[in-house]
């Protein structure tokens, strides 16, 4: 799925809030690790039980976007200002459940 913006209406943000989804992320296998039901996980890719199922999430131009993956395809995207409120989607769609993690420590 291609989504295209169009400049003119694009809310730039500075790379400080990449920066610092950067540490998040940086965090985020720490944290999930002591989650049940994760397998083979890496900064943005949780693979599921199936070969080529996957939850990904990925910095998507200006926004944080949550996918499902199959084979290769993105299903059913969610896109979020705040790194913050992607990594707990992410997290709910891994393990079905709402996840009180802090990622500040």
């Amino acid at each position: 799925m291609k989504i295209e913006v169009d400049d003119s209406n694009r809310m730039r943000f500075p790379d400080l809030e990449l920066e610092r989804g950067k540490k998040l992320l940086e965090k985020l296998p720490m944290r999930l690790s002591k989650l049940e039901d994760t397998q083979a996980l890496t900064k943005y890719l949780a693979n599921m039980a199936l070969p080529g199922e996957r939850w990904l999430l990925v910095r998507d131009g200006d926004l944080w976007a949550v996918s499902y993956t199959e084979r290769g395809l993105r299903f059913s995207p969610a896109f979020f200002w705040n790194i913050e409120d992607a990594i707990h989607f992410f997290l709910f769609k891994l393990t079905g459940t709402i996840v009180n993690v802090d990622l500040r420590e």
